[in-house]
């Protein structure tokens, strides 16, 4: 699992990524979902404070309520259990006491508990290249500003595999993570002001990195709230045709995740997939 590109830019955070999984040097899967939106559902319930030796009582405060990114690279058996297992933690925390602290770094600390303890379970089982890095970022109410976290696997030694994560993209900046992250970084540097979703094209298109393809994700902040969108590829050139007395758009590449799946709302089961898209050129 190859290129995440992260991006702060006027006060937002973007997540990219292609979509492709490779197993050997022939065998690829060009639908794997890299971009999600994770529930964090934080509650105050049973909260109490002691001062000195006097029992104050419960101290009732505001429920807190998110939905943050998270970008994943690497092993996709590691990727995809440990992205399921963050999910369920961070799903239902309640404070335990007064002291308790909600913010993205201690959201970080339960997070990196959950992927130090299966990385090394499952490095254990399938060995040392069985390994996930991802990307984390939300908005964090006690410091009133976005968060953005990079766990990564650290190989300073060949004796030794260790983990980590560190805060990253405090100013504006684009970074990139994975296989694909020398072809995106040189493209970048011939071109800074390249967008994200140009940039994952144009290293696709180039091909220098085999292990980047597919179709392309992204997702970013609105309200706070980190939403996926669909891409829409807006430099192909569809045409329209009559079918019956219906117009459709022909191979219209509009990427819903992964998939290219387009579904027709007049036929049954009859639901339309209600999703916001955009262009290669979003912010």
């Amino acid at each position: 699992m190859t290129l995440v590109i992260a991006r702060r830019w006027k006060n937002n955070i973007t997540l990219s990524s292609d979509s492709r999984i490779t197993f050997s040097d022939t065998n690829r899967f060009d639908y794997g979902i890299k971009v999600f939106s994770i529930d964090v559902n934080y509650r105050h319930d049973f909260v109490f404070s002691i001062e000195g030796e006097k029992f104050v009582g419960n101290k009732q405060k505001k429920d807190i309520n998110l939905k943050i990114g998270l970008a994943v690279t690497g092993s996709s058996i590691t990727a995809y259990t440990i992205k399921e297992s963050i999910t369920d933690v961070l799903k239902n925390l309640k404070a335990m006491t007064s002291y308790s602290d909600f913010s993205m770094l201690s959201i970080a600390g339960l997070v990196f508990k959950v992927y130090e303890f299966f990385s090394r379970e499952l490095m254990s089982s399938l060995g040392r290249n069985a390994l996930s890095e991802f990307i984390l970022t939300g908005y964090c109410p006690k410091i009133k500003d976005f968060v953005t976290l990079y766990f990564y696997v650290d190989r300073t030694t060949h004796l030794e595999t260790n983990f980590g994560f560190r805060e990253i993209l405090k100013f504006d900046g684009i970074q990139c993570f994975g296989s694909g992250k020398v072809p995106a970084d040189q493209l970048l540097s011939d071109n800074p002001a390249i967008k994200p979703l140009r940039l994952l094209k144009a290293v696709i298109k180039d091909k220098k990195d085999v292990k980047t393809g597919g179709a392309l994700q992204h997702g970013s902040f609105h309200n706070g709230h980190f939403q996926v969108f669909a891409v829409m590829d807006t430099d192909y050139k569809y045409k329209e045709y009559e079918q019956g007395k219906r117009t459709f758009l022909n191979e219209q590449l509009i990427y819903l995740r992964a998939s290219p799946l387009l579904i027709d709302p007049f036929e049954a089961p009859y639901i339309n997939p209600g999703f916001s898209y955009v262009g290669l050129d979003h912010e």
